[in-house]
């Protein structure tokens, strides 16, 4: 399964969303006096996981694994097989085993 990345911009509008979020999901704590275990943090995220969806079409992404998901975040194209690396340092391809002497 390939999970779509984000471009530096689509990122930036996610990560502004996600931080949103994280302040009301602390507040709803402070306010309600919950531990984490508590807090609907599935109802407080919907809009991150919206956010992500209209722009990828992918559902059901968990908003912290969303997170993860920045193209600048990949490496470049492995010589053998052109899948991306997963890092900008990789010296392995995971696709083909291609390794970098």
């Amino acid at each position: 399964m390939i999970v779509p990345f984000l471009n530096e911009e689509e990122f930036k509008d996610i990560v502004h969303l996600h931080s949103k979020c994280t302040k009301l999901a602390k507040n709803y704590r402070v306010e309600n006096k919950a531990t984490l275990s508590e807090t609907p943090l599935d109802e407080i995220f919907l809009p991150v996981r919206e956010a992500y969806e209209k722009i990828t079409g992918y559902k059901n992404m968990h908003h912290d694994a969303i997170m993860h998901h920045e193209l600048s975040l990949l490496g470049p194209d492995c010589p053998n097989c052109g899948k991306p690396l997963r890092t900008p340092v990789a010296k392995l391809c995971p696709e083909c085993g291609w390794k970098k002497i």
